[in-house]
């Protein structure tokens, strides 16, 4: 009786786990290292940093502008890969973003961003900026092929 019962529990187990809809995207902890208004004045853009070199290189060139230049976070990129957001430039300050989450799905990669900024009225610093992040992220099991910023309302 109980051998029929443990039958019954592993068929019904499988059968639920059958009819689960696969999900292909994964959520990704993230580390934000550094952000700031204040960049090397660049188009608008996203790119993963596999490696030391070319994190050093961008590191380098979005502080041209700082000096000195803030010490250049440790990263361990056997285990770890760094996303780097620059969003353009501005002609007023008071603009912020904060990463909502990040998500792989295939070969894209969805970050997932509120934007902070002055309301109309609202008084702002009339000033060129230059917002930039680097985000740290456990590495990627396979390829990305994009980058997708997608703006979030503020909750």
């Amino acid at each position: 009786m109980i051998s029929v019962i443990k039958y019954i529990l592993f068929t019904f187990v499988i059968m639920f786990s059958m009819s689960c809809k696969t999900n292909h995207e994964a959520s990704k902890s993230f580390n934000t290292l550094a952000y700031s208004e204040y960049g090397a004045e660049m188009e608008a853009t996203q790119r993963l940093i596999e490696n030391q070199e070319d994190f050093e290189s961008i590191y380098t060139k979005v502080y041209v502008n700082l000096s000195p230049a803030p010490e250049m976070p440790t990263v361990d990129f056997n285990k770890n890969a760094v996303i780097f957001l620059h969003f353009g430039g501005f002609n007023y300050g008071g603009i912020s973003y904060e990463v909502k989450e990040i998500k792989q799905e295939d070969k894209d990669l969805n970050i997932h961003l509120i934007r902070h900024s002055p309301k109309p009225g609202e008084p702002a610093l009339t000033v060129m900026t230059n917002p930039f992040m680097f985000i740290e992220v456990p590495k990627f099991k396979s390829e990305i092929d994009h980058i997708n910023i997608i703006k979030v309302e503020k909750d």
